[in-house]
């Protein structure tokens, strides 16, 4: 099975989501901001402050490529992941590329709402709520198009459960016939080096989906 890689802002649920559906495809998972945060023993937001966005852009990259090692993973990204075209190129060699359609408004409702997301440094560095809101809509002019180019499916995330999204992805990969048995290994990481992967691999085959769609 081909990776399947989540991509879409900040708040638009792409972990979640992707830990939802990994399980119930009993496959590998990785978010490509956690693994950059062990590649260099640092958290994102710190990173990002110290080493400006264009270095932080380059270890993004480095993080990405790695998941480009194995199959059958599903992989979320960071929200600017697209701000380098070759990311979505690496993606589409790999995978498939699922965007995570979400408004304005609710990105704004989920960003001003939840404890964790405030810590970013987008949201942190506004210091009102019609600053953010600016701030958003200017991330949607700017990354927008490039989500819709490299997608291989998109979904509207506003008012919907994990459920109701984790079952439509899952009906989009049974229908094209993408969840089958998996490959042979293409190689393991060396937990042992500094660079490695925070996931192991799993050989089993997925299973069938047993979600129930919300009504």
């Amino acid at each position: 099975m081909k990776n399947v890689y989540l991509v879409g802002h900040m708040g638009a649920g792409k972990t979640t989501i992707g830990q939802e559906l990994a399980k119930n495809l009993n496959i590998n998972f990785v978010d490509t901001d956690r693994n950059l945060e062990r590649m260099y023993n640092m958290p994102v937001t710190e990173i990002f402050k110290t080493r400006g966005e264009q270095e932080f852009r380059i270890y993004e990259t480095a993080s990405l490529l790695q998941t480009t090692l194995v199959d059958s993973t599903i992989v979320s990204t960071g929200g600017g992941i697209l701000m380098r075209p070759c990311n979505g190129k690496y993606m589409k060699e790999a995978g498939l590329v699922i965007y995570l359609r979400m408004s304005e408004a609710t990105q704004l409702d989920r960003l001003t709402r939840d404890k964790e997301l405030k810590t970013r440094p987008i949201v942190a560095s506004c210091k009102t709520k019609e600053e953010l809101q600016q701030r958003i809509k200017y991330l949607h002019q700017e990354r927008n198009l490039a989500y819709e180019y490299f997608a291989d499916f998109a979904i509207d995330v506003d008012k919907k459960s994990v459920n109701s999204i984790v079952f439509t992805i899952a009906n989009f990969l049974e229908a094209n016939r993408l969840i089958i048995e998996r490959n042979e290994h293409r190689g393991r990481f060396n937990t042992n080096e500094p660079h490695y992967s925070p996931y192991s691999r799993r050989r089993v085959q997925a299973k069938k989906i047993r979600i129930v769609e919300d009504i």
